[in-house]
């Protein structure tokens, strides 16, 4: 017999022996290695803070909503939001929702204004900064906004985004208003937003 009918009587008795024992099962008092997952299972890499922003503000603007987002539009922004932001939002909401069923003919909170920026008539455009790392968990993210109507003067300003690291990625968690004209809101949203 040749050298190379051995070699391949060999590999036919590995592959062989290699079938019947995947039949069989592990083997007792061995543990059998864990299944690993299918390519779709594998869970994409977190998107960076700034890609995060870049996506909300999109949606925001596109939106152009004035006051606490009702709740169908709180569910499209709540993929880019912190569970703390969202607490403080429904909260807010059902605040609203209360007193214009309490005193329909009385305007009631938060239903005027952009919350997400300075200007209460909200921006027109927006560019996101370079992150500023404050913790493994923690960013703090400057947005120039800019607002941008035929026959008036541009305003251009910079507020700074606050990031946290949640189990699902980078989450804007609050806002520090950074406007310099009289009636900018100044602060951050959480101070505007009810807390408990």
């Amino acid at each position: 017999m040749s050298m190379r009918t051995n070699v391949g009587m060999s590999i036919a008795l590995s592959l062989a022996l290699a079938s019947c024992a995947a039949d069989r099962g592990p083997t007792p008092g061995i543990e059998a290695p864990a299944p690993r997952p299918a390519l779709a299972e594998v869970a994409p890499a977190t998107e960076s803070s700034r890609a995060m922003l870049e996506r909300f503000y999109s949606l925001h603007l596109r939106n152009a909503d004035s006051g606490v987002p009702g709740e169908i539009l709180l569910d499209g922004y709540r993929p880019y939001l912190s569970q703390r932001m969202i607490g403080m939002l429904e909260r807010a909401r059902h605040q609203r929702d209360q007193a214009m069923a309490a005193h329909p003919d009385e305007k009631p909170p938060f239903v005027d204004g952009d919350l997400f920026s300075s200007l209460f008539e909200g921006p027109t455009g927006f560019e996101i900064g370079m992150p500023i790392r404050i913790d493994e968990e923690n960013q703090r993210v400057p947005v120039v906004f800019s607002n941008v109507i035929p026959g008036q003067q541009p305003v251009r300003w910079t507020d700074y985004a606050l990031m946290v690291h949640e189990e699902s990625g980078w989450k804007l968690d609050d806002l520090e208003y950074g406007g310099q004209w009289d009636f900018a809101t100044h602060g951050r949203l959480s101070d505007a937003l009810p807390q408990r």
